[in-house]
This record gives C-alpha cells, structure tokens and sequence, in this order.
C-alpha cells in the first residue's frame, strides 16, 4: 500500500510541476495598452504622434520603449507594448539609448 501511495504521490508532483513549465510556451511577449489623450484645453487628441511607455517595479524602471507612429482617433489609442507594427523601439531602461533588439522584450515579465 506504501509503494502505492509513493507512486501516486511522485506523479502528482510531476504532473504539477510540469505543467507550468508546458504553458509557458503560450504566455504572450506583448501587453495591450489602451489610452485617452487630450490638449490642455480638453480637446481630444486626433493625430498620430509618438509616445513613450515605461514599466516600473517600485520605482525602478525595467522596461522602456518609444512608439513613433500612434494614432489618435478622438482621444483614443492602442499601442501593443512589445511590438513594433506602430514604431516600437527598445530603450535602456535606464539611459533611454536605442537597443538594438527589433522584439522589444519585457524582461522579468510573463515569465512563468
């Protein structure tokens, strides 16, 4: 009964184990962003300019990256953080140097 009990035991742990390691495969490398821009006057924002988004862990900075084509429709944008279909280009986090890295990855982040 022991040695059943052993078995059963080791391959739940393996199943559970294993299966997140299996799924992080699929976890996406990109965050959906959808914003509102207005003037200073309140009117909303209806061109296309760039923009520069940053993620923060306390107050450090870990990821950094410029948009140079978004587009405005009343006020409103979407940018797909991690991409480049809109510009995307990777910054030091900490500089804001171009990085030559055409993927811009998050590091840290969606990492299971």
């Amino acid at each position: 009964m022991r040695i059943i009990s052993l078995l059963v035991t080791g391959v739940a742990l393996t199943y559970l184990f294993h299966f997140p390691l299996a799924q992080a495969q699929y976890v996406p490398k990109t965050l959906a962003f959808q914003g509102y821009l207005a003037t200073a006057s309140g009117a909303a924002v209806t061109s296309t300019t760039s923009l520069r988004f940053g993620i923060y862990i306390d107050s450090t900075r870990v990821w950094y990256a410029e948009y140079s084509t978004v587009a405005f429709s009343n006020g409103r944008c979407s940018v797909q953080l991690g991409g480049t279909a809109q510009g995307g280009q990777a910054l030091d986090a900490t500089t804001g140097a171009t990085i030559a890295n055409s993927n811009l990855p998050i590091p840290g982040f969606f990492q299971v």
